[in-house]
């Protein structure tokens, strides 16, 4: 492994250190068991929170993006059995269409689908991102999706897929995927992830900045992979619709001139003036991105 191997995978752990833990903010940084509300505007709605997993309990693997070999899915189940889960692993995992995709369109919304409609699946783990979600945002309708709550943990590509859940008032997790998992280390990441799913509430601590502006905010936390989430803008997956949003940006491996179209996109676009913080990005080695 080559040195920026190495510091990309140092990267990438702190990084989802974080945003394994970001999306459950509003829950509490304790681990108290009170269902949070989301503050919109004057109007107060609640948040669903999915009930957190216990031992025997099924979690369903799917791959709504990129590929993934079924040997290695296998190997991922093998350690949520490890965890006292029961794995299951969507019916069209393995399938490949133009060397990339998980199947054609229709094949992945059938795994979505399949894992969301049924009420004994009480988690869902994307194997990877890659790219393929806005394929499918009109696919579904946010009643179906949140018909029967449960936590969806993925990054990257699956940034669509927790927009189209932020718009029903669904909580889910911005975490490792089952591509990391399968490796099976005992790193920070899954652990936080394990735990997490159990109803532990970890705390995590950002080192300073001198960009950081101190001061309070609430608001509802959205966000993940700007390439992802930018052009889902106006869509029923575009969770900056939502009033009073607290911004976190996870990215990696894109060119800065790329990021900043990003960036542009937002800034002209009506949310701008309407979100609370937005969580900065720190560009690193022009290929990495963290938060501050």
């Amino acid at each position: 492994m080559d040195h920026f191997s190495t510091f990309k995978e140092t990267m990438m752990k702190k990084i989802l250190l974080i945003l394994c833990s970001l999306l459950l903010l509003n829950i509490s940084t304790s681990q108290s068991k009170t269902r949070p509300t989301c503050e919109k505007s004057k109007k107060t709605h609640k948040c669903i929170q999915p009930e957190f997993l216990k031992a025997g309990d099924r979690v369903a693997l799917i791959s709504p993006s990129y590929y993934s070999p079924l040997e290695e899915v296998q190997k991922t189940a093998q350690i949520l059995r490890q965890w006292g889960l029961e794995p299951v692993i969507g019916p069209n995992v393995g399938k490949r269409l133009n060397k990339k995709y998980a199947g054609s369109v229709e094949e992945r919304v059938e795994d979505i689908r399949w894992a969301m409609n049924d009420p004994t699946i009480k988690a869902i783990i994307c194997n990877r991102g890659g790219y393929g979600s806005i394929h499918f945002i009109d696919y579904f309708s946010l009643e179906e999706l949140r018909a029967h709550p449960k936590w969806v943990v993925g990054f990257s590509d699956i940034s669509t897929i927790h927009g189209l859940l932020t718009c029903c008032s669904m909580m889910s997790i911005h975490g490792t995927m089952g591509i990391f998992l399968q490796a099976g280390r005992a790193d920070d990441t899954s652990i936080f992830l394990r735990e997490l799913l159990k109803g532990t509430i970890p705390q995590y601590f950002v080192p300073a900045h001198p960009f950081n502006i101190q001061g309070s905010a609430t608001g509802t936390l959205v966000g993940g992979n700007i390439c992802t989430f930018a052009p889902n803008l106006k869509s029923q997956a575009d969770a900056t619709s939502k009033d009073d949003i607290i911004l976190f940006i996870e990215e990696v491996e894109e060119s800065m001139h790329n990021i900043d179209r990003q960036m542009q996109i937002l800034k002209i676009s009506s949310f701008a003036s309407d979100f609370r913080p937005l969580s900065r990005l720190n560009l690193v080695d022009r290929r990495l991105a963290s938060l501050l």
